[in-house]
């Protein structure tokens, strides 16, 4: 269902508090837009994505 839908969420900079929350809730995975994988962001149900970590994505696939 969807309580069992993989969640990435992409930030533009580390964030330690938010990083430390989300390792005990299952599913969701915190990366930041410099450190995310082509094949992290394909696997996962649901993308949210902060505005500043847009040109690092864009960074990370041109290259």
């Amino acid at each position: 269902g969807a309580d069992k839908a993989k969640s990435l969420f992409l930030l533009p900079a580390q964030d330690e508090m938010l990083h430390r929350a989300s390792k005990n809730l299952p599913g969701v995975n915190v990366q930041t837009g410099e450190n995310v994988s082509t094949y992290e962001l394909l696997d996962c149900q649901k993308l949210f994505i902060q505005e500043g970590a847009v040109a690092k994505i864009a960074g990370v696939l041109q290259a």
